[in-house]
């Protein structure tokens, strides 16, 4: 079990190692959005709620939902409970959705009437609204989740790790993992197969994150798997490339505007990316043509 710091080391490390260099492009104003004078990763989360196909978008700004046949970016309120407590997560949420209505995440609200400065690991059962805390509260920020079966794998927002559980969460078991991972994904059906994006290119693992290999130069890609053999990525410059071999190997299929943050995906050709502006594109050809599906006010 990791070991827990005083509030204010927690605080300090965030900031210093787990949310991005100075280096970092940052957006060119405050949309309501995205805070561009706030601590990236400006855009932390994106997933697909498989109940409706609405979408869900986590920034440094607070939590946006768009609902189906709307292009309105809609922020939500969030609350976490843990121990007894309630507290609101007003921003730097980071999550995933495993089944309608269900998810998985984490996160580092900011507000001094959190929780906990760290979430550690949480689930919510109504759409990302209200979350319950099941471990490492206070103790880990993990910034990518995936869940396949009772197996959770997490990488952590700050340190070069992954954690992974096989009990749905309860505990995690701690493993190195090349740098700090800018992004991860893991395949639906076989949770020992992850990929891996860092400072210094694309890492892959078939056996959990014990080892890795690398597999490509290019940095800071953003990932989504939604099919064995359908692993899709976006880099920097807006290129996206489909690996239907686990990310052994790439095809150029397009390119997105906008400079990428997340990646999600919604069946097998159903794309979104949210970019550092916090406008969220989508392409239903497998990532060859996109349109603008939601966006802050003027978009």
């Amino acid at each position: 079990m990791a070991r827990r710091l005083p509030g204010a080391l927690i605080a300090l490390a965030v900031l210093a190692a787990g949310c991005g260099g100075d280096g970092e492009a940052r957006p060119a104003s405050d949309n309501g959005v995205v805070d561009p004078d706030a601590d990236p990763p400006y855009v932390g989360a994106l997933s697909v709620n498989p109940r409706d196909q609405s979408l869900l978008m986590a920034t440094n700004a607070g939590t946006f939902a768009v609902r189906p046949g709307d292009s309105r970016l809609q922020r939500i309120s969030v609350r976490v409970r843990a121990g007894g407590r309630s507290g609101p997560a007003r921003r730097g949420m980071a999550f995933s959705f495993t089944g309608p209505d269900r998810l998985v995440g984490s996160g580092h609200p900011g507000n001094t009437d959190a929780v906990e400065p760290l979430l550690g690991f949480i689930r919510s059962n109504d759409g990302g609204k209200t979350w319950r805390s099941i471990s490492q509260l206070g103790q880990a920020d993990l910034h990518s989740l995936a869940e396949v079966g009772d197996q959770v794998v997490a990488a952590d927002g700050g340190e070069a790790k992954v954690l992974v559980s096989s009990d749905g969460g309860k505990n995690f078991e701690f493993r190195r993992t090349p740098l700090v991972l800018i992004d991860m994904d893991v395949d639906p059906t076989d949770p020992r197969r992850l990929v891996g994006s860092t400072e210094q290119g694309m890492h892959t693992s078939d056996d959990g994150g014990r080892t890795w290999t690398p597999a490509d130069t290019v940095s800071g890609s953003r990932f989504a798997w939604p099919e064995p053999d359908r692993l899709f990525r976006v880099d920097p410059n807006g290129e996206v490339q489909l690996s239907e071999d686990g990310g052994s190997t790439w095809d150029t299929v397009g390119v997105v505007e906008g400079e990428p943050q997340a990646l999600a995906a919604a069946g097998s050709n159903v794309l979104y990316v949210a970019d550092i502006e916090g406008t969220i594109r989508e392409s239903r050809d497998g990532g060859r043509n996109w349109t603008v599906r939601a966006g802050p006010p003027g978009t």
